[in-house]
């Protein structure tokens, strides 16, 4: 599982948008966006990276948590 802390998370939207945008990377991944602990983790194949750039390309600000 990957942990990330993202901050600038604050509604719905930005659950669906990050969820969306991982999804589009790996279509199986299990997504759980958690705004109050500022987290996501992902379950399934390991593209940190590229799961993090998509994330940031949003707009948020993105750290291994």
């Amino acid at each position: 599982m990957i942990k990330l802390l993202v901050s600038g998370m604050n509604c719905g939207a930005c659950v669906k948008k990050i969820t969306k945008v991982i999804q589009s990377i790996d279509e199986d991944a299990h997504v759980d966006v958690n705004i109050a602990a500022g987290t996501v983790d992902i379950e399934g194949v390991n593209h940190d990276k590229l799961f993090e750039s998509a994330i940031v390309a949003l707009g948020y600000g993105v750290t291994n948590a």
